[in-house]
């Protein structure tokens, strides 16, 4: 099996854009929060940012249970995170 990425996408409206990944390209629906969402992306997680307009050029976000994440702006303005899992077979865990 090819190691799933991790893909994250920053947006302005959280229920936009689960009616669009979720209704319209048919991606799963996995955990959520109030500000951003899990989709199982054809075997590969994308997860949806609500990020605010006018947010930092540089924003850390560490998580500390299954997962550690870091958010970046790079210098276009676009939204990267990276993360690391200590177990990928929980990738789309609800």
């Amino acid at each position: 099996m090819p190691i799933p990425f991790h893909l994250a996408i920053p947006v302005h409206d959280l229920d936009a854009a689960r009616r669009f990944y979720v209704g319209t390209l048919g991606c799963g629906e996995g955990r959520c929060g109030a500000d951003w969402l899990d989709l199982n992306f054809f075997g590969h997680q994308v997860v949806v940012h609500v990020m605010p307009a006018g947010a930092p050029q540089s924003l850390v976000k560490v998580g500390v249970n299954e997962q550690a994440s870091m958010m970046l702006h790079d210098p276009s303005g676009n939204a990267i995170e990276l993360k690391a899992f200590a177990d990928v077979d929980r990738l789309f865990a609800t």
